[in-house]
């Protein structure tokens, strides 16, 4: 039987330049508009430095939004934040914080890598990237790859920056509850990220034991069985579902995933009732019904 193709309004998951994504905001904006992609989250890796510039690209609605990354049961674990103040203090000094982190962890990988007889300075990444991106290995990937000491970004993780080689340097990461406690201080939710990507297979049993508000139900690593599964835990605790297509780049054949996975209008109508029960940052721009470039 063919499945039923699900139409996407809505795209809650990518990434820009100021983390680890291809574009800047204003270029995927223009995509999005460009697919009729009516309501879109930004949600770059501990940043919400590109949200501004994407919220004045953006034609449809622009819900605030964040990845943070958290450790739980000895995984790394992502926690997505939206519908929060952009201009939350605690917000923005945790995040300046754990960008300090980042820039102090690519630091110690050019050691690491020094020591294998692969000298690339931290600066020339710095200066790659700019001031204000969220870093991480993909920058120190592509540092290698514009070097010719790798032949693909892949090459360099295999060889070089992935768990358990010899240049990695594991990334600081707050508490899965500091993570939630800091998205709801900000006037936001928090939604477990890509659920299909984690090995431990009791993850979502435990996850939901914290105040988390909900689950991403659509992503690219879900499979159809999980998908029937998060659906289950949903209704059974109480939790809303999202979705994205946490798109950083053009696929291998070029092809533009953005927009591709996300959230129906049925599922964006319930969260959106969530954001306003929760009495959330962005819920007095739809109680006005002001809907536009939130």
């Amino acid at each position: 039987m063919v499945q039923k193709k699900i139409k996407i309004y809505y795209d809650l998951h990518f990434h820009s330049t100021f983390s680890d994504g291809k574009y800047p905001p204003k270029k995927l904006a223009e995509i999005l508009n460009m697919k009729k992609i009516t309501i879109a989250s930004l949600t770059d890796h501990d940043s919400i430095s590109g949200y501004q510039e994407f919220k004045e690209y953006f034609k449809g609605t622009a819900v605030t939004g964040v990845e943070l990354s958290t450790h739980f049961h000895d995984e790394d674990i992502h926690i997505l934040g939206y519908g929060f103040d952009p201009n939350n203090e605690i917000m923005l000094s945790t995040l300046n914080k754990y960008k300090k982190y980042r820039k102090n962890r690519i630091y110690s990988i050019c050691e690491k890598l020094e020591k294998l007889n692969i000298k690339i300075l931290p600066d020339t990444i710095f200066e790659m990237v700019g001031s204000k991106t969220s870093l991480g290995r993909p920058h120190v990937a592509q540092a290698l790859l514009d070097a010719n000491f790798v032949r693909s970004a892949k090459e360099a993780f295999i060889s070089y920056l992935g768990y358990d080689c010899p240049a990695y340097v594991p990334k600081k990461k707050m508490s899965v509850e500091y993570a939630i406690e800091l998205i709801h201080n900000a006037g936001g939710i928090a939604v477990l990220a890509h659920p299909g990507l984690y090995k431990n297979r009791y993850l979502l049993e435990d996850i939901v034991t914290y105040s988390i508000d909900g689950i991403e139900l659509r992503h690219p690593s879900n499979s159809q069985k999980l998908i029937s599964e998060i659906l289950d835990i949903a209704k059974k605790f109480n939790l809303i579902t999202t979705g994205g297509s946490d798109f950083h780049q053009l696929n291998w054949n070029g092809d533009n995933s953005l927009g591709k996975s996300g959230v129906t209008h049925d599922e964006w109508i319930k969260l959106k009732n969530h954001f306003i029960n929760k009495n959330t940052f962005i819920s007095k721009n739809f109680t006005n019904n002001k809907e536009n470039n939130v």
